[in-house]
């Protein structure tokens, strides 16, 4: 008969809060764990082990209120992984990670371009309040010129909508009273970052928003690309704006 092995207790970086410790206390704290130490054997050996390395007491305060309020979506969850490898072997592969879906929102998306008779920014601005007023009466949430850096490229016209919405809104620019005048670029469900941040330099960063670093945003892309190399992802989303897929 299988016995599962008690769970190990990995000791604590007496310097700083690191992503092990973390892991560790909130493994301890996993309902339905006791946060009282007298009820919880695992968590009383880290709490000793903390006091006798001089662990910081901010540093475990803080560890302990992300392992005890996962609502505010910072503390950790479990993943799991199926693995196929060479030869037949297989593996189950279970991770920790701090979630981030709560940092973006489903929404519907339509990418449109303009095709008017006359590539004046006074036909450009007229069509955008026609794609407006059009969207708007359809049941659209938002339409905006999609992010660009590129000022040669042709302009992107993105119109949001809820994701149960997407397929009718699409239809009625399609062949409504702006069908000859648009050509529709992309319909999808999208996942849109509530918090976007901006590559370095970017000229349409708002001045309210965040800048991502140039070595953070190279690994980044770095990261972006490798997967976008495995066959089996079929997008990737990012809260970082020109980076995503």
């Amino acid at each position: 008969m299988y016995v599962q092995p008690s769970p190990k207790i990995q000791p604590l970086n007496p310097e700083g809060h690191s992503a092990t410790n973390e892991q560790e206390i909130y493994m301890s704290l996993r309902p339905p764990a006791s946060p009282n130490p007298e009820d919880n054997p695992r968590f009383s050996a880290i709490l000793s082990k903390a006091r006798e390395l001089a662990y910081p007491k901010a540093n475990l305060e803080a560890a302990i209120q992300k392992a005890l309020n996962p609502h505010e979506g910072a503390a950790m969850q479990n993943i799991t992984y199926e693995a196929i490898g060479a030869g037949g072997q297989v593996a189950f592969i279970i991770c920790r990670f701090s979630p981030v879906a709560f940092q973006f929102e489903r929404k519907g998306r339509i990418q449109v371009t303009a095709t008017p008779d006359s590539g004046s920014d006074a036909d450009a601005d007229a069509f955008f309040e026609q794609l407006f007023e059009v969207a708007a009466e359809s049941g659209a949430e938002d339409v905006k010129i999609a992010e660009n850096e590129d000022d040669k490229a042709e302009v992107v016209y993105e119109v949001i909508t809820s994701p149960t919405e997407l397929s009718g809104i699409a239809s009625t620019l399609q062949s409504g009273p702006l069908a000859k005048s648009l050509r529709i670029v992309a319909v999808e469900q999208a996942y849109l970052p509530t918090t976007p941040m901006y590559l370095p330099g970017s000229t349409n960063k708002p001045v309210e928003s965040e800048e991502i670093g140039e070595d953070a945003a190279e690994k980044a892309a770095n990261v972006l690309g490798a997967l976008d190399e495995v066959a089996d992802v079929s997008r990737v989303w990012t809260n970082v704006i020109g980076l995503d897929s």
